[in-house]
């Protein structure tokens, strides 16, 4: 955990150890309770008085917020050293009297893979688009939880939205945080997250917040947004720089580009765009295995495994998310082979999000197979703390069995063969494995191709890579099995993704006509009509 990480969550554990003393310092617990909530009301309610005045707050209606940001992280970039730095865009629409919520985000990954994703929430309905490939899944779980996801990056919204449930405030005292005093209260949110406020003392604007999660990779973890640079909008005063520390080891860096109020918004900016695919997504904690041929599964999903079954025991390749995932594959394995163990476990590069999902490998005494520059970070997620969501590693820790590929690696045993093959440097990392199965010609490869829900990503020069490197091998490729998608696809999805054209369509709901999410490639100028 990195200093600012560290003071973070020691002052989060001190507000709620605060609350606590206050409570159990008097000689009425319920009335300090109470007094502790109506406190916690006045500051709100000056901070609200800071942004503006009553009546311009309850006339409020619509908010229309374009950003351009940079991501900073440790966990995207080319090598483990050299953090990835990404531009990219991100358009937030919230009606607030109609409850309805559409914030769309888009870059490109390191390797020229375009990402563009949708929010979509209203009173009927929540759903996740990707705006990459034209598809869309249901959100599970509560429509206010994904609704306040987005509203509390957003002083206005989050404070209004504190206001109507003012039962959830609780005052802590205060603190002193990057040089200024505030007031410092806890929100129990929509979503079940206890969010600390920091407010300014002086000016009584919301400095910062900070909420307490489990990252898979790294453990107990604070996410914190600061807000900065407050200027005026009509009668409201409003940041026009936020930055936001997580999750993970991500820094996104967010500067307002355009920011309206009170603008009529079409309801059809609230709606699914024509022309996307429906997709199904197993529910958290189980998965759908699709067999590829005898003893080969792929595990699908936005994140994606391949399990073989070789003679004597079971070897999985990539371990995304998280533990709870990871665990419904391994119980997914013990159903199907019962006697086979997961002998060894492919992890194809540092990205955290491909090796999220180690730790009840680690525990199983699971050999990883992976690269030199990933064998340090699954060590330290094996170190790390989850106090918060505890898994099997947590009760029984053990040290991981790594051994790292540089060149080639086969595993043989007579029924089945695996290739393991170091194919970088490649334009998305230094360091990348491919599985390559030669009886079966089936290849698994991550972040080079994408088939998220089955369809293909535009691909960017990774994929171009990718193809290039296939075809100097002269492997026999009947399926390839993407780590985001997982749906096996033939060899021409691939050069098909290498050419598929922009769709301006989807991108026609944003107000922001000029908006990049539309563009497929950088050297691709197209922009929504």
């Amino acid at each position: 955990m990195t200093a600012p990480q560290t003071r973070s969550a020691s002052r989060v554990w001190l507000a709620i150890g605060l609350l606590v003393v206050s409570c159990t310092g008097s000689g009425s617990a319920p009335q300090s309770t109470i007094n502790s909530m109506f406190r916690a009301r006045q500051v709100l309610d000056a901070s609200l008085d800071a942004i503006g005045p009553k009546s311009a707050r309850d006339t409020l209606y619509t908010i229309v917020r374009a950003q351009e940001f940079r991501r900073i992280s440790e966990a995207q970039g080319r090598t483990p050293a050299s953090a990835g730095d990404i531009p990219g865009e991100r358009v937030s629409l919230i009606d607030l009297r109609g409850q309805r919520v559409s914030e769309t985000r888009y870059l490109q990954i390191t390797g020229g893979q375009p990402w563009g994703i949708r929010t979509l929430v209203t009173p009927t309905g929540a759903y996740f688009i990707e705006l990459s490939n034209g598809t869309y899944r249901e959100l599970s779980g509560s429509r206010d939880a994904a609704r306040a996801a987005v509203l509390r990056r957003s002083p206005e919204s989050l404070l209004l939205a504190a206001a109507t449930h003012p039962q959830d405030l609780r005052w802590v005292g205060t603190m002193t945080r990057g040089g200024k005093l505030c007031d410092v209260i806890l929100l129990a949110d929509a979503d079940a997250v206890l969010v600390t406020l920091f407010v300014d003392r002086k000016t009584h604007l919301l400095e910062a917040t900070e909420f307490l999660y489990d990252d898979p990779f790294l453990g107990d973890r604070t996410l914190a947004v600061e807000f900065a640079d407050y200027r005026q909008v009509g009668e409201l005063h409003l940041p026009f720089r936020t930055v936001e520390h997580g999750p993970g080891v991500d820094r996104w860096e967010n500067r307002v580009t355009s920011l309206t109020l009170n603008t009529q918004l079409s309801d059809s900016i609230f709606e699914l765009p024509a022309g996307l695919s429906p997709a199904t997504e197993p529910a958290l904690g189980s998965v759908g295995p699709m067999q590829l041929s005898e003893n080969v599964y792929a595990v699908p999903g936005p994140s994606a495994s391949l399990a073989v079954l070789f003679r004597d025991y079971a070897l999985i390749v990539e371990a995304p998310q998280n533990s709870r995932r990871s665990e419904a594959v391994i119980a997914w394995v013990k159903g199907l082979a019962p006697t086979k163990p997961i002998r060894y476990l492919v992890a194809t590069h540092f990205h955290h999000d491909h090796i999220g999902g180690v730790r009840p490998y680690i525990a199983l005494g699971t050999i990883i197979l992976t690269t030199a520059d990933a064998k340090p970070l699954i060590e330290a997620a094996a170190r790390a703390t989850h106090s918060m969501r505890p898994d099997r590693l947590s009760a029984n820790p053990v040290a991981p069995r790594i051994e790292t590929v540089d060149s080639q690696w086969t595993i043989d045993d007579g029924s089945e063969t695996m290739v393991l093959r170091q194919i970088g440097p490649n334009p998305h990392v230094d360091q990348m494995l491919v599985a390559y199965l030669p009886r079966r010609q089936i290849i698994f490869e991550s972040d080079l191709l994408s088939t998220i829900w089955g369809q293909p990503v535009p691909g960017g020069e990774a994929a171009s890579d990718l193809e290039q490197k296939l075809a100097q091998r002269q492997w026999p490729v009947k399926w390839i099995v993407a780590g985001h998608g997982g749906v096996p696809a033939s060899i021409d999805v691939l050069r098909h993704a290498l050419t598929i054209p922009p769709r301006p369509e989807l991108c026609r709901s944003s107000p922001l006509r000029s908006w990049g999410a539309c563009r497929r490639r950088p050297e691709d100028s197209t922009r929504a009509p």
